[in-house]
Protein backbone atom coordinates (compact mmCIF):
# COMPACT_ATOMS: atom_id res chain seq x y z
CA UNK A 1 0.00 0.00 0.00
CA UNK A 2 2.92 2.45 0.88
CA UNK A 3 4.27 2.21 -2.53
CA UNK A 4 1.13 2.71 -4.32
CA UNK A 5 0.37 5.70 -2.43
CA UNK A 6 4.05 7.10 -3.04
CA UNK A 7 3.65 6.46 -7.11
CA UNK A 8 0.00 8.57 -6.26
CA UNK A 9 2.04 11.40 -4.86
CA UNK A 10 4.96 11.42 -6.84
CA UNK A 11 2.24 11.25 -10.47
CA UNK A 12 0.28 14.32 -8.67
CA UNK A 13 3.69 16.19 -8.66
CA UNK A 14 4.89 15.49 -11.95
CA UNK A 15 1.44 17.55 -13.35
CA UNK A 16 1.60 20.20 -11.41
CA UNK A 17 5.30 21.23 -12.22
CA UNK A 18 4.44 19.97 -16.09
CA UNK A 19 3.79 22.67 -18.52
CA UNK A 20 1.09 20.90 -20.65
CA UNK A 21 0.64 21.68 -24.28
CA UNK A 22 -3.42 21.57 -23.78
CA UNK A 23 -5.31 20.12 -21.31
CA UNK A 24 -8.84 18.04 -21.27
CA UNK A 25 -12.19 18.31 -18.77
CA UNK A 26 -14.86 15.47 -20.08
CA UNK A 27 -17.61 13.66 -18.80
CA UNK A 28 -19.38 10.04 -19.57
CA UNK A 29 -20.80 6.97 -18.68
CA UNK A 30 -19.20 4.39 -16.55
CA UNK A 31 -20.18 0.97 -17.90
CA UNK A 32 -18.76 -2.11 -15.15
CA UNK A 33 -17.63 -5.18 -17.12
CA UNK A 34 -17.01 -8.77 -15.92
CA UNK A 35 -17.42 -9.66 -12.03
CA UNK A 36 -17.55 -6.04 -11.49
CA UNK A 37 -20.92 -5.83 -13.08
CA UNK A 38 -21.90 -9.37 -12.05
CA UNK A 39 -23.62 -11.38 -9.44
CA UNK A 40 -26.57 -13.58 -8.07
CA UNK A 41 -28.25 -11.55 -4.92
CA UNK A 42 -29.24 -15.40 -4.06
CA UNK A 43 -26.05 -16.82 -3.61
CA UNK A 44 -22.91 -14.36 -3.76
CA UNK A 45 -22.20 -12.34 -0.70
CA UNK A 46 -22.40 -8.84 -0.66
CA UNK A 47 -20.03 -7.51 0.68
CA UNK A 48 -17.60 -9.97 1.06
CA UNK A 49 -17.43 -11.95 -2.76
CA UNK A 50 -15.41 -11.29 -5.60
CA UNK A 51 -18.50 -9.87 -7.21
CA UNK A 52 -19.82 -6.43 -7.30
CA UNK A 53 -23.23 -6.10 -8.32
CA UNK A 54 -22.43 -2.99 -10.12
CA UNK A 55 -24.87 -0.99 -12.25
CA UNK A 56 -23.92 1.93 -14.94
CA UNK A 57 -22.63 5.18 -13.31
CA UNK A 58 -20.98 8.16 -14.45
CA UNK A 59 -17.41 9.46 -14.44
CA UNK A 60 -15.41 12.84 -14.59
CA UNK A 61 -11.81 13.61 -15.34
CA UNK A 62 -8.68 16.09 -16.17
CA UNK A 63 -6.19 15.66 -18.82
CA UNK A 64 -2.75 17.06 -19.24
CA UNK A 65 -1.09 16.63 -22.65
CA UNK A 66 2.85 17.72 -22.95
CA UNK A 67 4.71 17.19 -26.34
CA UNK A 68 7.46 14.66 -26.79
CA UNK A 69 10.05 15.19 -29.24
CA UNK A 70 8.34 12.09 -31.95
CA UNK A 71 5.84 13.89 -33.78
CA UNK A 72 2.03 13.61 -33.12
CA UNK A 73 3.26 11.60 -28.97
CA UNK A 74 2.36 13.22 -25.94
CA UNK A 75 3.13 12.22 -22.16
CA UNK A 76 -0.83 12.50 -20.67
CA UNK A 77 -1.39 12.56 -17.05
CA UNK A 78 -4.58 11.80 -15.91
CA UNK A 79 -7.54 12.56 -12.92
CA UNK A 80 -10.65 10.91 -12.77
CA UNK A 81 -13.78 10.01 -10.52
CA UNK A 82 -16.39 7.17 -11.30
CA UNK A 83 -19.57 6.52 -9.11
CA UNK A 84 -21.59 3.58 -9.42
CA UNK A 85 -24.62 2.14 -7.55
CA UNK A 86 -25.86 -1.09 -6.82
CA UNK A 87 -27.72 -2.85 -9.63
CA UNK A 88 -31.59 -3.20 -9.23
CA UNK A 89 -31.77 -6.95 -8.43
CA UNK A 90 -29.24 -7.05 -5.54
CA UNK A 91 -31.72 -3.64 -4.53
CA UNK A 92 -34.72 -5.45 -4.55
CA UNK A 93 -33.07 -8.54 -2.57
CA UNK A 94 -32.32 -6.06 0.48
CA UNK A 95 -35.25 -4.72 0.17
CA UNK A 96 -37.35 -7.95 0.58
CA UNK A 97 -35.86 -7.68 3.87
CA UNK A 98 -38.61 -5.37 5.39
CA UNK A 99 -36.58 -2.76 6.51
CA UNK A 100 -38.17 0.78 6.39
CA UNK A 101 -34.79 3.03 5.93
CA UNK A 102 -32.36 1.04 3.86
CA UNK A 103 -29.01 2.70 2.48
CA UNK A 104 -27.32 1.41 -0.40
CA UNK A 105 -23.82 1.06 -0.96
CA UNK A 106 -22.03 2.95 -3.63
CA UNK A 107 -18.44 2.52 -5.74
CA UNK A 108 -16.16 5.76 -5.50
CA UNK A 109 -13.27 4.92 -7.23
CA UNK A 110 -10.21 7.59 -8.27
CA UNK A 111 -7.32 6.65 -10.60
CA UNK A 112 -4.41 8.74 -11.36
CA UNK A 113 -2.38 7.55 -14.02
CA UNK A 114 0.37 9.13 -16.36
CA UNK A 115 1.29 7.63 -19.97
CA UNK A 116 1.48 8.94 -23.64
CA UNK A 117 -1.06 9.56 -26.37
CA UNK A 118 -0.25 9.37 -29.83
CA UNK A 119 -2.91 11.37 -31.95
CA UNK A 120 -2.80 10.75 -35.80
CA UNK A 121 -4.52 13.51 -38.22
CA UNK A 122 -6.67 11.98 -40.43
CA UNK A 123 -8.02 15.27 -41.92
CA UNK A 124 -7.42 19.03 -41.00
CA UNK A 125 -9.87 18.90 -38.34
CA UNK A 126 -9.79 15.12 -37.36
CA UNK A 127 -7.22 13.22 -34.97
CA UNK A 128 -7.90 9.97 -34.70
CA UNK A 129 -5.28 8.66 -30.98
CA UNK A 130 -4.63 5.70 -28.96
CA UNK A 131 -3.80 6.13 -25.47
CA UNK A 132 -2.37 4.00 -22.37
CA UNK A 133 -1.69 5.04 -18.64
CA UNK A 134 -0.45 3.36 -15.70
CA UNK A 135 -0.73 4.35 -12.19
CA UNK A 136 -2.88 4.04 -8.58
CA UNK A 137 -6.53 4.06 -8.01
CA UNK A 138 -8.08 4.91 -4.45
CA UNK A 139 -11.09 2.97 -3.81
CA UNK A 140 -13.68 3.98 -1.54
CA UNK A 141 -17.41 1.85 -1.37
CA UNK A 142 -19.91 4.20 0.86
CA UNK A 143 -21.26 2.27 3.52
CA UNK A 144 -25.08 0.38 3.71
CA UNK A 145 -27.38 0.65 6.26
CA UNK A 146 -30.70 -1.20 7.40
CA UNK A 147 -33.33 0.57 9.74
CA UNK A 148 -36.47 0.60 11.49
CA UNK A 149 -37.33 -3.28 11.47
CA UNK A 150 -40.36 -4.34 13.65
CA UNK A 151 -38.19 -7.13 14.34
CA UNK A 152 -34.47 -7.17 13.27
CA UNK A 153 -31.67 -4.59 14.68
CA UNK A 154 -30.33 -1.86 13.06
CA UNK A 155 -27.60 -2.73 11.31
CA UNK A 156 -24.78 -1.67 8.33
CA UNK A 157 -21.43 -2.19 6.71
CA UNK A 158 -18.68 0.02 6.78
CA UNK A 159 -15.59 -1.37 4.41
CA UNK A 160 -12.17 0.42 4.36
CA UNK A 161 -10.95 2.46 1.37
CA UNK A 162 -8.12 1.00 -0.56
CA UNK A 163 -5.62 1.96 -2.87
CA UNK A 164 -4.11 -0.60 -5.88
CA UNK A 165 -2.84 -0.23 -9.15
CA UNK A 166 -4.42 0.90 -12.27
CA UNK A 167 -4.52 0.73 -16.01
CA UNK A 168 -5.99 2.38 -18.80
CA UNK A 169 -6.48 1.68 -22.43
CA UNK A 170 -7.98 3.92 -24.62
CA UNK A 171 -8.88 5.14 -28.21
CA UNK A 172 -10.86 8.30 -29.64
CA UNK A 173 -10.68 11.13 -31.97
CA UNK A 174 -9.93 14.66 -31.35
CA UNK A 175 -12.24 16.98 -33.80
CA UNK A 176 -11.13 20.83 -34.29
CA UNK A 177 -8.96 21.10 -32.07
CA UNK A 178 -11.73 21.52 -28.95
CA UNK A 179 -13.11 18.09 -28.44
CA UNK A 180 -12.87 14.90 -27.79
CA UNK A 181 -14.75 11.25 -28.14
CA UNK A 182 -13.29 8.66 -26.41
CA UNK A 183 -13.65 4.92 -24.91
CA UNK A 184 -11.22 4.04 -22.45
CA UNK A 185 -11.12 0.23 -20.60
CA UNK A 186 -10.08 1.21 -16.86
CA UNK A 187 -8.75 -1.97 -14.98
CA UNK A 188 -8.41 -0.26 -11.28
CA UNK A 189 -7.88 -2.97 -9.16
CA UNK A 190 -8.68 -5.85 -7.35
CA UNK A 191 -9.48 -5.63 -3.90
CA UNK A 192 -9.64 -7.60 -0.78
CA UNK A 193 -11.71 -5.09 0.94
CA UNK A 194 -12.07 -4.84 5.14
CA UNK A 195 -15.20 -4.20 6.74
CA UNK A 196 -17.34 -4.04 9.79
CA UNK A 197 -20.29 -5.07 10.67
CA UNK A 198 -22.32 -3.06 13.28
CA UNK A 199 -25.44 -4.35 14.78
CA UNK A 200 -27.36 -2.31 17.64
CA UNK A 201 -26.57 -4.02 20.89
CA UNK A 202 -23.98 -6.23 19.52
CA UNK A 203 -19.62 -5.95 19.72
CA UNK A 204 -18.23 -4.76 16.06
CA UNK A 205 -17.86 -7.53 14.09
CA UNK A 206 -14.43 -7.14 11.76
CA UNK A 207 -14.63 -8.92 8.46
CA UNK A 208 -12.56 -9.68 5.21
CA UNK A 209 -13.69 -10.17 1.47
CA UNK A 210 -13.26 -14.10 1.07
CA UNK A 211 -11.94 -13.25 -2.40
CA UNK A 212 -10.48 -10.22 -4.40
CA UNK A 213 -13.33 -8.20 -6.28
CA UNK A 214 -11.68 -7.08 -9.57
CA UNK A 215 -13.29 -3.77 -10.71
CA UNK A 216 -13.39 -2.94 -14.62
CA UNK A 217 -14.78 -0.16 -15.91
CA UNK A 218 -15.31 0.84 -19.56
CA UNK A 219 -15.80 4.73 -20.12
CA UNK A 220 -17.39 6.58 -22.69
CA UNK A 221 -16.45 9.88 -22.27
CA UNK A 222 -16.69 13.56 -24.40
CA UNK A 223 -14.91 16.16 -23.72
CA UNK A 224 -13.77 19.83 -24.00
CA UNK A 225 -10.15 20.81 -25.02
CA UNK A 226 -7.98 23.32 -23.80
CA UNK A 227 -5.22 25.28 -24.97
CA UNK A 228 -2.70 27.62 -23.00
CA UNK A 229 -3.29 31.01 -23.40
CA UNK A 230 -0.25 32.54 -25.35
CA UNK A 231 1.32 35.78 -24.23
CA UNK A 232 1.55 38.48 -26.54
CA UNK A 233 5.15 39.91 -27.61
CA UNK A 234 5.97 43.26 -27.02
Amino acid sequence: MKRTVIILVLLTSFASFAQAQFSQFHVGGAFPTSKFGDGDAGSDRLPGSDKGFAKTGFTVGFKYYGPLQVENLSWVFALQGFYNGLNSDVKDYIEESNFEDITLSKYLNFPATVGANYAFPVTETVKIYGEAGIGANFSMPTKTSRKNHSTYADDEYKITPMFAFAYGLEAGLFINGKYSLGVRYNNLGSYKYKYEYHAEGYEVDKRKYSRALPITIVSLCVGVLISPTKEKKQ
